[in-house]
């Protein structure tokens, strides 16, 4: 595990000095304006509050080359092994994935162990669920046995259709940064969950705050978030498990927070205890 890490530090770190990219989705950068990356951050900056994201229509614009313009850059930052270790968890019963993007997912679910009932993959963009149905089709005809019901729908992850206390295991992947209420979201994604039920989540925000990243990072994050929202529909500079911890509250344990990137990937496993 130690060198998987090491790889993916080292990964994004090449990547970031070579290419002009930073962590997350990815954005040409420079330094900020008027400011060195690595020096102390003024109050300014700091505090300054992530703008509401009107990410329903800036990804019915990204949806048909999303994949294109994200399939490089997750493998060679690791992204892409992050969301096949944590996906994989769901390995049975009834799953929903929430904020599903274009199905990016869909792939790395253990459809093969025949223990998956249903997979149910939502998304607030209908041309995001419109790519999703495709691969949908895809995996019917080459890697569905037909033992798994799969469907993908239109849901506002902010207040979803499904029943509380529904699924076993309920996924997002970098969901969180792209709505104006976070909170929000993860207190829905507590409801669905049964009992015992897992939350799965992969998300890119701030490094903690304090730490030697958040030294240098944040302030990055915080001078490019208008751009960064205006191309992606994502406010990259969210404190993720300030968010996670306060919403669940004392609704579900958290099994597992790792950090990775430098800090500002977030890989958490949370269990929801009985009622």
């Amino acid at each position: 595990m130690s060198f998987i890490r090491l790889f993916l530090t080292t990964g994004l770190a090449t990547a970031t000095a070579s290419v002009g990219l930073c962590v997350g989705y990815g954005v040409a950068l420079g330094p900020p304006s008027g400011n060195c990356c690595c020096s102390r951050r003024d109050e300014s900056t700091k505090k300054k509050t992530p703008s509401k994201a009107s990410s329903v229509e800036t990804y019915d614009k990204l949806a048909k080359t999303f994949d294109d313009e994200l399939n490089f850059h997750e493998f060679f930052t690791g992204i892409d092994f992050l969301r096949t270790r944590l996906v994989r968890r769901a390995k049975k019963g009834d799953v929903l994935e929430a904020a599903c993007g274009t199905g990016r997912n869909l792939n790395k679910y253990p459809f093969g162990e025949k223990m998956l009932k249903r997979v149910v993959l939502t998304d607030a963009s209908g041309a995001m669920v419109k790519e999703t149905r495709e691969k949908i089709f895809l995996h019917s005809r080459v890697g569905n046995d037909g033992t798994t019901e799969i469907k993908a729908e239109v849901d506002d992850a902010t207040r979803m259709k499904q029943k509380s206390n529904s699924f076993d295991y309920v996924v997002m992947t970098f969901g969180l940064c792209s709505t104006a209420n976070p909170g929000k979201v993860v207190k829905e994604l507590a409801r669905v969950t049964k009992p015992n039920g897992e939350i799965l989540m992969l998300e890119h925000g701030r490094p903690p705050e304090g730490s030697v990243h958040d030294y240098w990072l944040s302030n990055i994050l915080d001078a490019h978030v208008d751009m960064h929202e205006k191309k992606w529909g994502c406010a990259w500079n969210k404190d993720i498990e300030k968010i996670v911890r306060e919403s669940v509250g004392d609704t579900c344990d958290v099994v597992t927070f790792d950090r990775w990137h430098f800090g500002t990937t977030s890989y958490i496993v949370l269990r929801k205890r009985e009622l």
